[in-house]
């Protein structure tokens, strides 16, 4: 599954010479139902990145415990 990344942020912070990146990706509804059933998850924001599968597996954990049980509810 492909994401789209939004609101794409590089800080570089000159006292404590530190660097910060931050982004937004929504998914819909829709993809998030998809979600368990991915092989691979990743984006594009300069530099393409992945999930790794344990952040892959933790993030569908995420999904099914949070995002799922609200729609149930």
């Amino acid at each position: 599954m492909d994401i789209t990344v939004e609101d794409y942020r590089s800080d570089f912070y000159e006292l404590i010479r530190s660097f910060s990146e931050s982004a937004r990706a929504e998914i819909s509804r829709e993809d998030l139902r998809k979600m368990p059933y991915v092989k691979s998850l990743k984006g594009e924001w300069g530099v393409e990145f992945r999930f790794s599968d344990a952040a892959l597996a933790s993030l569908k954990g995420f999904i099914s415990r949070r995002v799922f049980a609200e729609t149930i509810r």
